[in-house]
């Protein structure tokens, strides 16, 4: 991997070699591409998903349509003055609480429950902290590589707004019960786990890079990010599709 990150000619050969050993695995075990990558995250049961073959959960679907509605509004709005934007801050930590709030009524080992069990709970309650999450991860994310800023499509719009309209849609979304359209949203979901794991894994690589004062070009740290997102995936979602089936995980949220 330091090989990797030093020499940008070898980037591109590595992380096409993860995104092949991806589509080799997808054959090998007989899934979906968004099925893997949701096993990677989500324990996929299906008395606790929108669909049997969809590929997260109901709090996980919450989680990452938060994290892609994030990601945009990230990338398009009014960049803040500050890296740790203290709004944002103090709204990741609300969400936090109501995150694991829920976490604790849901949980059969802990006998503390305040109201009963919904899977539009599940949902409602990751969505806040998916999304504040990747707001706070984008603007340090933004801060490194700033030569990948967007244009400011909403410079001025409000972001309660856009959260609440944002929720709205993706919850009518996962609980439309349309064949088709959750397919689409499977996809969508898994297409923003990935993304979520670059901005993470690129994040630290910068920062591995800045210790050791190493000068490595903005291409090299992105597809050297890609690489270890693919081997991830590859190595948690194949583990869980082969060895672990979704019923071992049964009374875990």
């Amino acid at each position: 991997m330091k090989k990797i990150c030093k020499k940008s000619g070898m980037s591109v050969p590595a992380a096409v070699t993860g995104v092949i050993l991806f589509i080799i695995l997808c054959f090998s075990l007989g899934t979906a591409p968004d099925r893997l990558i949701g096993a990677a995250f989500c324990h996929q049961l299906p008395s606790r998903s929108p669909a049997p073959d969809f590929p997260l959960c109901f709090r996980c679907a919450g989680l990452f349509s938060g994290i892609i509605w994030g990601i945009l509004f990230s990338f398009l709005s009014k960049r803040s003055k500050n890296l740790f934007d203290k709004k944002v801050l103090a709204m990741l930590a609300a969400a936090f609480l109501l995150f694991m709030l829920d976490i604790v009524n849901t949980t059969e080992y802990i006998p503390i429950h305040w109201y009963e069990e919904k899977a539009a709970f599940r949902f409602l309650s990751s969505f806040p902290l998916g999304y504040m999450l990747v707001r706070l991860m984008a603007g340090i994310w933004l801060h490194f590589f700033d030569n990948f800023r967007t244009k400011e499509i909403l410079p001025h719009f409000s972001g309660l707004p856009f959260f609440l309209i944002t929720a709205a849609v993706s919850f009518l979304t996962v609980f439309s019960g349309n064949a088709s359209v959750l397919h689409f949203f499977g996809y969508l979901l898994s297409a923003g786990s990935l993304i979520f794991l670059l901005i993470l894994y690129s994040i630290l690589i910068r920062c591995i890079a800045l210790l050791k004062n190493a000068a490595w070009q903005d291409r090299t740290v992105l597809l050297s990010a890609l690489l270890i997102v693919f081997l991830q995936i590859c190595l948690l979602g194949g583990i869980h599709i082969r060895f672990l089936p979704s019923e071992v995980f049964e009374g875990i949220q």
